[in-house]
């Protein structure tokens, strides 16, 4: 069996509809990046003193047993501040345990982004129907919360490629980090998945007169609304 692109896109592309696909892109852009925080922040709210949720991160603030370790440290260290060798099995323990707190803190943020991606994969999944309904469509735009992940590890392998470095801000790569793995590990199986997840809802679900127009006007109205929240609106809203 050949493959024949018509198939699976056609280039048509309907003005109507994408005015509706780009609005819809520009609102879940900030949606999904607020949600992608607020993951963070309730499950920092849980190991850190009054953690506060702003536009585009999480200020997790102060180990809720930072107050104890250092108190147990004053109590378990010399006058140079080294801490007594029977004791120090006991410090790696509080630093362990505030490493952990933090690896929960930060894969909270795209566990929360995958399981949105998820249960629009599985509606759209599990959808037999003829007709695509604007049910279908919102489990659509959820499905695309995957395209984080996508993004995510596309950015970093080209930062890769062009600096033979790996930045250290991301969620994926600090999670790699706090589980002492490569770096570039958990970004390259979100991004797989994420990739998957698309490929399959873009060009079995999403209807084919609409498949061309949807695209463009995703990549316009995500970059769109990037540009809105993070630049502009975001700040004033949620400083």
């Amino acid at each position: 069996m050949s493959f024949k692109i018509q198939n699976y896109i056609t280039i048509n592309f309907n003005w109507k509809s994408s005015i509706y696909f780009l609005l819809a892109f520009v609102l879940f852009t900030p949606l999904g990046t607020v949600s992608h925080e607020a993951g963070h922040y309730l499950v920092a709210q849980r190991y850190f003193k009054k953690p506060t949720l702003h536009y585009g991160y999480v200020n997790y603030g102060e180990w809720k047993q930072q107050p104890e370790m250092d108190k147990w440290y004053s109590q378990h260290s010399d006058s140079d501040g080294q801490v007594y060798e029977e004791d120090i099995q006991t410090l790696e323990i509080y630093r362990k345990k505030a490493q952990r707190h933090g690896l929960y803190s930060t894969l909270a943020g795209p566990s929360q982004t995958i399981l949105f991606g998820t249960i629009g994969f599985l509606l759209l999944f599990f959808n037999n129907s003829d007709k695509f309904k604007f049910k279908n469509w919102i489990a659509v735009y959820l499905a695309y919360f995957w395209s984080r992940e996508v993004f995510i590890f596309l950015s970093l392998v080209i930062t890769r490629l062009l600096t033979e470095q790996i930045p250290l801000q991301s969620d994926e790569v600090v999670i790699a980090y706090y589980l002492k793995i490569p770096l570039l590990l958990p970004a390259a199986i979100f991004g797989l998945l994420g990739i998957i997840v698309l490929t399959y809802t873009t060009f079995n679900k999403i209807p084919i007169e609409h498949r061309f127009t949807f695209i463009i006007s995703g990549i316009v109205g995500s970059f769109i609304g990037f540009i809105l929240w993070l630049r502009f609106l975001g700040p004033i809203i949620m400083p």
